[in-house]
């Protein structure tokens, strides 16, 4: 392989990590499994979305190459073990986007959101089948973004409507509780409150994850400003 090319593209990369996993390539690569490159592509995920926080244009497009080293890595010891390959994972989303945009590549006519987001989740649904359920939320997603997945599904799926009202009363009476509760109750009684206040923002529909990250730079700034 050319080590002095000016641009390399999305195949020679792939080569790259094809020869760096073989016999004569690096031994730290070669001893990966898809367990042990899960924290990785959980770590990378994160740090593109810091430098998407910051605006970092540069960053933002290094970081995205960490990701991509992940998925091509993954399917690279895929393909080894004979289960897929990476022209397997292109060709399943390249159907997978056809599939659920049939507004575009199909005979559908309705270009509102609304309608694209409720035959999105219908065909989601019809994919996964009973696959397709609150079980099916990743469990390895932080705990408080699961829980706002969780509500924001739950209300989707059984038309579970979180009303505003009744979870500010749920919440005062979670309160009077934990004053009057063993220490030993006060964590499941502050799990509850945590449950109902995401449902508050699934309510109101705040994006949880956005809002706490720019609570948590408010924290941050109010201690060492």
């Amino acid at each position: 392989m050319d080590v002095n090319k000016e641009r390399y593209s999305f195949s020679d990369f792939c080569e790259i990590i094809k020869i760096l996993r073989s016999p004569g390539g690096c031994s730290w690569d070669r001893e990966q499994t898809h367990e042990s490159l899960k924290k990785n592509l959980i770590e990378e995920s994160y740090e593109y979305i810091d430098a998407l926080s910051e605006g970092n244009s540069a960053k933002m497009c290094d970081e995205l190459g960490d990701v991509l080293l992940q998925i091509v890595m993954n399917s690279q010891i895929a393909k080894e073990e004979g289960t897929f390959t990476m022209e397997d994972v292109v060709d399943t989303i390249s159907k997978k986007m056809i599939r659920r945009h049939p507004h575009v590549f199909g005979d559908v006519t309705d270009q509102s959101v609304s309608g694209i987001l409720t035959r999105w989740e219908e065909i989601k649904k019809s994919e996964k089948k009973e696959e397709y359920s609150l079980k099916s939320t990743a469990k390895h997603l932080p705990s408080v973004l699961r829980a706002s997945i969780l509500a924001e599904k739950s209300k989707k799926m059984h038309k579970n409507e979180i009303i505003f009202s009744k979870n500010i009363d749920k919440l005062r009476e979670m309160l009077d509780n934990i004053e009057n509760e063993e220490t030993s109750s006060h964590k499941e009684i502050l799990c509850e409150m945590m449950t109902t206040l995401v449902e508050l923002f699934v309510a109101q529909k705040i994006d949880l994850e956005t809002a706490m990250y720019h609570q948590n730079e408010k924290y941050i700034a109010r201690f060492e400003s």
